[in-house]
């Protein structure tokens, strides 16, 4: 039998897109959404840029997803996330 990580363990993604740092322990949560295979949620860095990311559970493995925003993005997906 697989282990159930921590959901904390799970959410924390850190990924180089572009030569930039997208990172979830160094970022702010704006928004997020869970459901019953996975969750997504929108963050911000510290230097203002926006991501996505998405993990969702496959035959007992996490598939990960980040994605930089622009700032229309960003407003798009956080309109379509509840808080």
């Amino acid at each position: 039998k697989g282990k159930n990580p921590k959901e904390e363990e799970v959410k924390k993604m850190k990924r180089i897109v572009d030569g930039r740092v997208y990172d979830t322990d160094d970022s702010i949560l704006i928004a997020e959404k869970n459901f019953h295979n996975g969750f997504y949620g929108l963050y911000k860095t510290r230097y203002g840029r926006e991501f996505f990311i998405a993990k969702i559970v496959y035959y007992k493995n996490y598939l990960s997803y980040i994605k930089p925003l622009t700032p229309k993005m960003a407003k798009r997906i956080l309109s379509k996330i509840d808080k």
